[in-house]
Order: structure tokens, then sequence, then C-alpha cells
């Protein structure tokens, strides 16, 4: 990381270019909170994995950039896991590459270069951007949008230009947006895409008098597992003698 906060910041102004060289490098990547965040110089980034900007955690009132460039596989430009009331960026946000492995929380994680990704939780008030958003790697999405934006301005538009790559992916909590261009070379300008279904938990809780035993392919009792197609699980119980009894 080039720069990252931990702690609590009334404004960070930043006056000189941000570049960071090597894999998994971030320019800017906030954990805490910051009111406002104003970098009046390019961020740019070389290698595997790096990343522009990143609100991963804490709170934002309102950023300002004056251009982000990332060069490499899985590089993301922006990403927002946290409201942001208001995202400025001066000239242009934009991205060289496909897909890569990137360090993220300490875990090695495949991404994919990625202009703009707005998680699920990083609701975005305002979107000012004065040039265009833009990828140019192959089989990436230019803009991805698991939440809501509340305005858009971007005249030069959302751009994609590698092969297989569209232009811009919502679900449904994120909106369309409006107003702007959205544009693909090889691949499709908008696309509405599903959600992705949350990973569903099971809890067991062993009795002591109770050892579970594995069966495969045996109808589960009233009840159990009722939405699991397929190899079926069940817990078949078999009772152990009490102490007294054993010899």
């Amino acid at each position: 990381m080039v720069l990252d906060n931990w702690g609590d910041v009334r404004t960070w102004t930043a006056l000189e270019p941000i570049t960071s060289r090597g894999p998994s490098g971030i320019g800017f990547v906030n954990f805490s909170d910051i009111k406002t965040l104003q970098v009046q110089a390019p961020i740019r980034t070389f290698g595997k994995g790096a990343r522009g900007f990143n609100l991963y955690d804490g709170s934002l009132g309102a950023a300002v950039f004056d251009s982000i460039e990332t060069h490499g596989d899985g590089s993301i430009g922006v990403q927002l896991s946290r409201p942001l009331p208001k995202l400025t960026i001066t000239h242009d946000l934009s991205t060289e590459g496909g897909e890569g492995l990137s360090l993220v929380k300490g875990v090695q994680t495949t991404l994919k270069a990625i202009a703009l990704s707005i998680k699920p939780g990083g609701a975005l008030g305002e979107l000012h951007v004065g040039g265009s958003i833009s990828t140019s790697g192959d089989d990436v999405v230019s803009v991805e949008l698991a939440d809501r934006v509340g305005s858009w301005d971007v005249p030069g538009g959302v751009r994609a230009t590698g092969q297989g790559s569209d232009g811009l992916h919502y679900t449904s909590p994120g909106a369309a947006p409006e107003g702007i261009t959205v544009s693909s070379q090889h691949g499709t300008d908008t696309q509405q895409i599903p959600p992705r279904p949350e990973n569903r938990k099971i809890a067991c809780v062993q009795r002591a008098d109770v050892n579970p035993v594995l069966t495969v392919g045996r109808p589960p009792a009233a009840g159990l597992l009722p939405d699991i197609a397929g190899p079926i699980l069940a817990l078949q119980r078999r009772s152990t003698p009490p102490l007294a009894a054993r010899h």
C-alpha cells in the first residue's frame, strides 16, 4: 500500500503522484474514518492485483481524485464496500489487464481488472468523472454494480475495448444508469446479472449419547435437510449403552 488510513482524519490531501509497483499494491485504502480525501495528482499502479482505491471499512464523506489508472491482471481501479456519499475523479478512471490473483485481506483472491466495482453495501450517492471509465483487458467488465448509485455524471461514458469484455453489469439492487453512454467493442454494452446466491450454513449438534453415522443415498428423516438435492447426507442415531453396562 502506498497510503492507507487506520485512524480518524478530518481532511487528507495528497499533492504528488501516487505510484505503486509490484503485485497486490494499492494506491489508497481506507479502514477507518475520513471526512474528506483529496488526491490532487494521478494514482497509478503497476503489477498483478495492484488496485487504485479501496473503501473496505470505516467511513468516508467525500473523495476527490485527479485520475486513477491500473496496469495488471486483477487490478481493480475503484472498489467500494462501504457507502460513499460523493466520488469525484477529475479526469479518467481506467484499467489495463484481465483476470489475476490479488492479496485481499490476507487471502489470495482471483479478481478481474474492473474499472469501477461497487459491492453490496457500497452504495454511492454521487459519481462525477470528468473523462471516461474504461477497460482495455480481455474478459472483464468496466463497471460492476451490486448496489445503488444515486446520480451519474460521466461525459466520456463507460467503454470496454477488450475481447469478450462488457461495458456494465448490474444486479437487481443496482439499477442501470441513465443519461450516460455505455459501449463495448467486443461484448455486451449493458447486462443485468442475477445476484450470487448466499452460502447456506447447516449447524449440527452432537449429543453425548448419540454417535453420528454418515449415510449416502438414503432419504433423510422428516424435516432433515429438505432442500438438498442429489446425494443425501443423513444422520443415523445409534444409542450408546450406559457406562454401568460396559465391561
